[in-house]
C-alpha cells in the first residue's frame, strides 16, 4: 500500500503538478533515480509499522506519508540532491531504531487531574476572549479571504505570550478537552467543544485549527476498526484516486493545489530547497533564538523568511518546515542526524509518559503540536511554542485519572489501537 501511494503521487506530479506551480519544474525521467526512489520507498514500507500500538508508531508512519515518501516522489522527478536524501533516509532509520528502545521509567504524577482541567478551562476562555476582541470578533468563512485576515491580525494575535496560548488552546488544549469528551461519551459537551473548534479557527484563520481540532472524531472512529493502519492507507490512497477522478471532471487546479500540492509536496519541496539555500549561504547555529548572545547572527531574517524571500520572493512571507530542513539550516547533514536523535527520543519520552492510556487519546492530544514537529516547525519551536512540551506535562499531569477511569470500565481498554 506505501508503494501504491508513492506511485499514486508519482502521477499526480506527472499529469498535474510539475511544471505548473510553483517550485515544481517539469518532470524529467531518470532510469537511476527511479530505482533509488523504489528502493528508499522499499525501505520505508518495511519499516512502516503494522499496528498503532504506541503514540510513536503513529507518528512514524507520519513521518513516512506526510514526509519520506513525497520527498522520494521530488527526488524522482526533479533536480535535488541525491546526498541530502540519503542523509534523510538515514534519519528515518535511526528514529525508527530509538523510538522502540526500552520505555524510561517515569513516575506517576499525583492526581491533579481537577486541578488541570480547571486550569486549562481559564486559559482557554482567556485565549478566546483575547482572540475576540483583537478580530474584532470578525469570524471568517470564506476560505480565501483567510491570509488577508491574517496578514491584518497577525500583530495581534501573536505578541508576546498571547502567541504562545493561542497556539497551545488550538494544539493542545481544545483537543485535550474534545478527547475527554469522546472517552467519557458525554455528547452535549462535545457538541459545545466541536463548535469552539470551529469558531477557534473562523476568528484565528489558520485553517490546521480546524483540523487539529476535528482529528480526535476520526481517531476515535478509527479505533473501532481491528487493523485501523491498513483501513487509513485504504482511505488514503482511495481518496487521492476519487479526487483525481474529480479533477478530471472539473478540471479544477485547486484540486491538486489543496488536496496533494499543498499539503503532502509542499513540505517536503521546503526541505529540499532549505538544503539549496543553507548548503551556499552558510549556516544558522541557532544565532536566531534565545542563543544569539552566543552566536552572531549571519543573517538579518529568520530561516523561514529568509526562504519565503528565496522560494517567492516575498518578504512577508513564512516558509515553514520541519526537523529535517531546520535541522540542516542549522548545523548542516550532522543537524539533520542529531534532530532525528532528538526526534526518537522524544518519541520514546512520549511512549512511557503515556504508558497505560489508550493510545486514540494521546494521538489526539499530541497530534497539534508533534505534527508540526515533524512537517512544520523548527526543533525548538515545535517543543516551546507549538506545544510539545506541554503536551508531555499534560499527559503526564493526566494519566493517574485517565488510567483509574478505563480501569473502571474494561471496555474501554478497546480503544487502544
Amino acid at each position: 500500500m506505501l508503494i501504491v501511494y508513492k506511485l499514486l503521487l508519482d502521477f499526480w506530479y506527472i499529469t498535474s503538478i510539475g511544471g505548473i506551480f510553483l517550485g515544481y519544474s517539469e518532470p524529467v525521467f531518470d532510469i537511476i533515480k527511479l530505482i533509488e526512489a523504489m528502493v528508499i520507498t522499499s525501505l520505508a514500507a518495511y519499516l512502516f509499522p503494522r499496528h498503532w500500538n504506541t503514540p510513536s508508531s503513529f507518528y512514524y508512519s507520519i513521518l513516512a506519508l506526510a514526509v519520506i515518501i513525497p520527498m522520494v516522489v521530488l527526488y524522482t522527478w526533479i533536480d535535488c540532491s541525491r546526498l541530502y536524501l540519503y542523509i534523510v533516509a538515514l534519519a528515518f532509520v535511526i528514529i525508527g531504531i530509538i523510538r522502540k528502545l526500552k520505555r524510561f521509567r517515569i513516575p506517576i504524577a499525583v492526581n491533579v487531574y481537577r486541578i488541570v482541567l480547571s486550569t486549562l478551562t481559564v486559559c482557554t476562555l482567556t485565549a478566546l476572549i483575547w482572540v475576540i476582541y483583537a478580530t474584532k470578533a470578525n469570524f471568517i468563512i470564506d476560505l480565501t479571504d483567510t491570509y488577508k485576515y491574517r496578514i491584518e491580525y497577525r500583530t495581534s494575535l501573536e505578541i508576546g505570550l498571547w502567541g504562545y496560548l493561542i497556539t497551545w488552546v488550538g494544539k493542545v488544549f481544545i483537543p485535550l478537552f474534545i478527547s475527554i469528551a469522546l472517552l467519557r461519551k458525554n455528547k452535549l459537551t462535545l457538541i459545545v467543544l466541536v463548535a469552539v473548534a470551529v469558531s477557534y479557527f473562523s476568528l484565528t484563520t489558520h485553517k490546521y485549527l480546524l483540523v487539529i481540532g476535528l482529528f480526535p472524531l476520526l481517531l476515535y472512529a478509527l479505533h473501532k476498526y481491528s487493523d485501523p493502519v491498513i483501513k487509513s492507507l485504504y482511505l488514503l490512497t482511495s481518496t487521492l484516486t476519487f479526487l483525481y477522478i474529480v479533477f478530471l471532471l472539473f478540471e479544477s487546479y485547486w484540486i491538486p493545489a489543496l488536496a496533494v500540492q499543498r499539503p503532502i509536496l509542499k513540505p517536503a519541496l521546503l526541505n529540499f530547497i532549505y538544503y539549496d539555500f543553507f548548503s551556499t549561504h552558510g549556516f544558522v547555529y541557532y544565532s536566531n533564538s534565545v542563543f544569539s548572545w552566543l552566536v552572531e547572527p549571519p543573517y538579518d531574517k529568520s530561516p523561514p523568511f529568509l526562504i519565503g524571500e528565496y522560494f517567492k520572493n516575498d518578504l512577508e512571507t513564512r516558509s515553514n518546515t520541519g526537523f529535517l530542513g531546520t535541522g540542516y539550516a542549522h548545523f548542516g547533514l550532522i543537524g539533520v542526524i542529531a534532530f532525528a536523535v532528538i526526534i526518537g527520543l522524544i518519541l520514546r519520552i512520549l511512549d512511557s509518559v503515556s504508558h497505560g492510556m489508550p493510545v486514540w487519546f494521546v494521538i489526539a492530544i499530541t497530534f497539534g503540536p508533534f505534527s508540526s514537529m515533524l512537517i512544520a516547525a523548527d526543533l525548538l519551536s515545535a517543543i516551546f511554542t507549538h506545544g510539545v512540551l506541554i503536551s508531555l506535562i499534560l499527559i503526564w499531569a493526566i494519566r493517574p485519572n485517565i488510567m483509574n477511569y478505563c480501569n473502571r470500565y474494561p471496555v474501554l481498554r478497546n480503544y487502544a489501537f
